[in-house]
């Protein structure tokens, strides 16, 4: 049907029409494509994980300069009757690499990485967990974010 009304039009009022339609549908600057770097997740908040009888805490507070604080807190729990729970725990200020990886290093000989992606955190005991807090306390793992809540000043510290 649209064919057939074309084909009945003459040459100055089809470019009438071609000029009235492309005017009627001329995009705003506002709508038009902006290409944006993608958004940036924030590490910020609370990471679980749980393997075994091993159960791990992260908590981060992502600051300016490419820097975090974080706090590692973890557990082997053999026979909490018993009392055969053994901890592990890590925390301080790191540098954040630009492929939003971290490491932390002790003076007695523990090194830690990090490596974020949105949503969870690898931790990985590049020494061996043998040197990260008592028998059988192993740190690796993903740990998944559970909250994106600052955390509190308490969590960002060690065990007392």
């Amino acid at each position: 049907m649209l064919m057939n009304f074309l084909s009945q039009c003459t040459p100055g009022l089809l470019t009438a029409l071609v000029i009235a339609t492309s005017s009627a549908f001329t995009l705003a600057p506002e709508a038009s494509c902006k290409i944006t770097a993608a958004r940036k997740h924030s590490l910020t908040g609370e990471y679980d994980y749980k393997r075994g009888r091993n159960e791990g805490e992260l908590y981060i507070k992502q600051l300016a300069s490419r820097k975090i604080q974080f706090a590692l807190k973890c557990l082997w729990i053999g026979n909490p009757e018993t009392g055969d729970v053994h901890t592990g725990q890590a925390s301080g200020l790191l540098n954040l690499n630009p492929d939003n990886t971290a490491i932390y290093k002790n003076p007695d000989g523990l090194t830690l990485k990090f490596a974020f992606s949105p949503r969870k955190c690898v931790v990985q005991c590049l020494d061996g967990y043998s040197v990260f807090g008592g028998i059988n306390v192993d740190p690796d793992g993903k740990y998944n974010k559970v909250s994106s809540k600052i955390p509190t000043a308490g969590n960002l510290e060690a065990y007392q």
